[in-house]
């Protein structure tokens, strides 16, 4: 039990997180005590990574016992980011209210799942909302003021609930890697209090079309300076009104369009509108990021499908294999286990470049999501899908990738 003078200091922290003065003080008191979590929050303080990365692969179990290693994220010696599943969220209260919060990501939100216990009490700056429920935002969340980000990629949102008067501080939405979505983008965002101060609107793999384009950037849309389209389905027309839509955002300075079906003449006009004020980005990266919340992933491409892997900046051997599976049980392997210091990861390069987001799995683990397609033959639906695991050993020497590939047929 903290002494009341250590209580006190913990309340600053919270209620002025950005004063940086009052976690020094607190260090220094929890050090007096050889707190382990003082020396922490100094270390984190004078930027000394590596010691303080130590002490947290050490001490997180014991600090943050309600929240799993691998899905929390430290800044100044506290809990900046955390992941949570709405049905985590009544036994992680404690860490709510002693920690200052800034990041929170929401997943296995689902209608079903959804008790009134599992409101939040918590104003973070930045949320993301994954899930089938993703438009339970109203219940989970009472005050949206706080949010000025709000990524809802992989959500299932549905436009059915308009953002209306909610996140009216908000500035940056994502709503990548919601390949339904296309159709109903405007019913989200049609008299939106925060839409002309949105300066960043990322609709990646969304499955616009060019008339959902068109209705799209015919709101009212001054403020925005940043505009992800990629992955949608474009093409000549879609090009068109990207080149006739730029001038009518004064603010915009950079324009995505990477994978969108666009030949060089639709390229050149897209070009030719963005001028010198706008930078437009429509080539594959050599250089892909992964946010993992408590690790950094980066694929630098060194040669045609060729890739280097680094976690938190340093090189990691790869392993990877390929498994598939349809409605009958079991899974089969259709490539064994390799390990190299480079692999053949261009589909999962450019996947996450053009609006894949990922997902937790159970342990250190994540999924990317490569591509789905619902299609008919002979009148019978085939569903299929493909997707990455990621398995990430905090402090390992390798990255695990299992490609996984999943066909139904109804």
């Amino acid at each position: 039990m903290g002494s009341a003078r250590e209580e006190e200091l913990l309340r600053q922290i919270l209620a002025n997180p950005d004063d940086l003065s009052v976690r020094s003080i607190y260090a220094d008191v929890l050090q007096g005590r050889n707190e382990p979590r003082g020396e922490f929050i100094a270390l984190e303080l004078a930027g000394e990574v590596k010691r303080a990365r130590d002490l947290l692969d050490r001490h997180a179990k014991s600090w943050w016992p309600e929240v799993a290693r691998h899905k929390l994220a430290t800044r100044n010696g506290f809990l900046e980011r955390v992941a949570v599943g709405v049905h985590e969220i009544a036994k992680t209260a404690r860490v709510f209210a002693s920690e200052p919060i800034c990041d929170l990501e929401l997943g296995y939100l689902h209608p079903k799942l959804f008790l009134e216990q599992h409101r939040l009490h918590v104003r973070p700056r930045r949320l993301w909302l994954n899930g089938a429920g993703g438009s339970l935002w109203p219940l989970v969340l009472g005050d949206t003021s706080s949010i000025e980000r709000l990524d809802l990629s992989r959500s299932s949102i549905d436009g059915q609930r308009p953002l209306g008067t909610a996140f009216e501080n908000c500035r940056e939405l994502v709503l990548a890697n919601n390949p339904y979505l296309g159709r109903s983008v405007v019913k989200l965002l049609v008299n939106w209090i925060a839409l002309d101060r949105i300066e960043l609107l990322d609709l990646a793999w969304t499955g616009l079309q060019p008339e959902m384009l068109r209705d799209v950037l015919a709101l009212e849309l001054g403020g925005l300076r940043r505009l992800r389209v990629s992955r949608n389905p474009l093409g000549a027309e879609g090009a068109r009104i990207l080149a006739h839509a730029i001038a009518a955002l004064p603010a915009l300075r950079e324009l995505e369009v990477l994978e969108c079906g666009f030949d060089l003449a639709a390229l050149a006009a897209i070009r030719a509108a963005c001028g010198t004020r706008v930078t437009l980005a429509h080539a594959m990266p050599t250089v892909v990021a992964v946010d993992l919340i408590g690790a950094q992933l980066v694929l630098r491409r060194k040669t045609t499908n060729a890739w280097e892997v680094e976690v938190d900046g340093e090189k990691r051997a790869v392993r990877w294999c390929s498994v598939s599976a349809d409605d009958r049980p079991g899974e089969r392997v259709t490539q064994a286990w390799q390990i190299a210091e480079v692999a053949p990861f261009d589909a999962l390069a450019t996947a996450i470049a053009s609006g894949a987001t990922r997902e937790f799995r159970p342990l250190e683990g994540y999924t990317i999501e490569l591509g789905s397609e619902l299609g008919y033959v002979y009148n019978t639906g085939v569903y299929s899908r493909e997707s990455a695991d990621l398995d990430l050993e905090l402090g390992g020497s390798t990255v695990g990738v299992t490609f996984r590939s999943y066909t139904s047929v109804d």
